[in-house]
């Protein structure tokens, strides 16, 4: 990604510290979506108990690109496999 052509010479320095400066919060990849150990997530279920839900069905054609995809993000650590009484089966 560029900077506008229409900055400034001291616009376009004044930006490129910035970024320079800040550069970790920026994505170096497409699967460098960031993560922070700032905030955790959890969602309160109450006493309500795990319900399952079968798996949506795909084209027959989509299902070796669908895997493909899930083997990519799981490689590069966007998702986990799930572990818990509340994932599908």
């Amino acid at each position: 990604m560029e900077l506008p052509n229409n900055l400034t010479a001291e616009q376009r320095a004044h930006a490129e510290a910035f970024i320079k400066a800040r550069s970790s919060v920026f994505s170096n990849s497409e699967y460098d979506i960031g993560r922070t150990s700032i905030l955790s997530h959890h969602i309160d279920t109450g006493d309500n108990a795990p319900q399952f839900e079968q798996l949506r069905h795909h084209p027959t054609m989509q299902l070796p690109l669908i895997d493909e995809h899930i083997e990519n993000i799981l490689r590069h650590e966007v998702i986990d496999l799930a572990a818990s009484p509340w994932c599908s089966r």
